[in-house]
């Protein structure tokens, strides 16, 4: 905006120097042909006076007298404001003439933004006193329009969905000694106790426990200093936190934003899943050791090669009764460290110790048999 006024301001600026030279100029024809009248002068020199305005602007041109009067309007006014019914000598819509008033009686110039059917065109207003008139200088903005309109929704869309997330987020403003808060978001109400608009400007010592604070501070600078993105796991008041910084660049400084999430429900929830594993894999091993056991036991109960001698007191029963008490033993503790299996009973539900007494008998009596 500040260019264009600029420019409008060099060729109102231009236009004055025109009007004072066309004076002149007038007077001199007047001392020169003293038969023309002051009316026919003033006729000359208005004539002149529009031939030298820009009337190849494709852009609206206006010049409007102190009495609302319209003086002037070049093709691309006609042709791009027709709602307006713009016509020389005529009296010029309202809108027009207050901010033409405004101009002169100020000696100032106006900008003034209006609308046409679906068209806005931004007027800079200069006003030209001594002549009791001021140029309009109308310029269509609907484009820049559109794009601020659809930058203004862009930020209010962002601006919520940071206010509302139930993730902190921040800005800072870093330097080697210190953090200083540009942005938070009302998230860190539940992690510190402060929203996000008590905690703008502040910097982590008031805002953290000394040590927590320089912490931060240290690597917050790090991030910036390096531009790389940072992961961290903190610790604070007996929550955990998983926070992300990254450096963000803006004109000719190097920011720093990031967020920090809540873990701990996270956290416990592994922590227990990691102990009940633990416990799994120890049932393995033991069960798998018992398992061994009995299977030892019964090898040696039913062996071949485990002879009995013929005048060994009880015969074969007598041997196999120590085996027995210790399957007995192994079972026992079996049943107190895994679901209540007694002795005589197997992990499927089998009558281990009907079993070894049927073997028993069916050797004890081959054997006696063969004697």
């Amino acid at each position: 905006m500040n260019s264009e006024q600029d420019r409008l301001v060099a060729e109102n600026e231009a236009l004055r120097r025109r009007i004072v030279e066309l004076e002149a100029d007038a007077q001199c024809h007047r001392a020169t042909l003293p038969s023309i009248d002051d009316a026919g002068a003033r006729e000359q020199s208005e004539i002149r006076d529009l031939a030298g305005f820009p009337s190849e602007n494709p852009s609206p041109v206006l010049r409007v007298a102190m009495d609302g009067n319209l003086l002037y309007v070049n093709e691309a006014g006609l042709r791009l404001l027709p709602e307006w019914h713009l016509r020389v000598g005529q009296a010029v819509p309202p809108m027009l003439l207050d901010v033409v008033d405004r101009a002169l009686r100020d000696g100032t110039t106006q900008v003034l933004d209006l609308g046409h059917g679906e068209r806005v065109y931004s007027f800079f207003v200069a006003p030209i006193v001594d002549a009791g008139y001021a140029n309009l200088y109308g310029h269509d903005i609907t484009e820049r329009m559109w794009a601020e309109e659809a930058l203004r929704d862009s930020d209010e869309l962002f601006s919520l969905y940071v206010r509302r997330s139930p993730i902190c987020t921040y800005i800072k403003t870093v330097t080697p000694k210190e953090s200083r808060v540009l942005h938070a978001n009302d998230s860190f109400q539940q992690m510190i106790g402060f929203s996000g608009s008590e905690m703008l400007g502040k910097t982590m010592a008031e805002l953290f426990p000394a040590e927590f604070a320089a912490q931060i501070t240290a690597d917050d600078w790090a991030v910036v200093a390096s531009g790389q993105v940072l992961e961290v796991d903190e610790d604070l008041n007996g929550r955990n936190y998983a926070t992300i910084k990254f450096p963000i660049v803006q004109g000719d400084r190097t920011l720093l934003a990031g967020y920090t999430i809540d873990i701990t429900e996270r956290k416990r929830a592994k922590e227990v899943l990691q102990q009940a594993h633990n416990e799994l894999e120890q049932r393995v091993v033991e069960r798998t050791e018992e398992l061994r056991c009995h299977q030892r036991s019964w090898r040696v109960q039913v062996s071949p090669e485990s002879p009995v001698p013929r005048d060994h007191p009880g015969g074969f029963e007598a041997v196999l009764r120590p085996s027995r008490q210790r399957l007995k033993c192994a079972q026992g503790r079996s049943a107190r460290g895994h679901g209540g299996h007694g002795y005589g009973e197997s992990p499927r539900g089998g009558r281990v110790g009907v079993g070894l007494s049927v073997v028993s008998s069916v050797v004890v009596q081959k054997g006696r048999s063969s004697s």
